[in-house]
């Protein structure tokens, strides 16, 4: 699932990835949205468990940022999902000291 966007993404979302990857004191993820929706952007460690929310809330239509702060997190492989309506999408970030 990971780098991958559900179908039903079309019609709402557009991920269009984050940088830098790998990231060392952070990363900014950008999306694009068609309409207003509820947003939540969850990164996971590599064995899924949650390690934070780094945004959640009503977004209006249009390209977003948010802000992935890696100072606190040890080297290794995260996984980030951004949820926006019905559309889903999911993508690996690397962290690297």
């Amino acid at each position: 699932m990971i780098g991958r966007t559900d179908g039903r993404s079309a019609d709402e979302l557009r991920a269009l990835g984050h940088f830098p990857n790998p990231a060392t004191s952070g990363a900014s993820l950008r999306f694009d949205l068609r309409r207003a929706v509820a947003v939540r952007v969850t990164l996971y460690d590599v064995l899924g468990r949650e390690v934070k929310q780094l945004a959640g809330g009503f977004f209006r239509a249009g390209s977003h940022e948010v802000r992935i702060d890696a100072s606190e997190l040890t080297s290794g492989v995260y996984t980030y999902r951004l949820v926006a309506g019905r559309g889903t999408a999911t993508r690996a970030l690397i962290v690297a000291r």
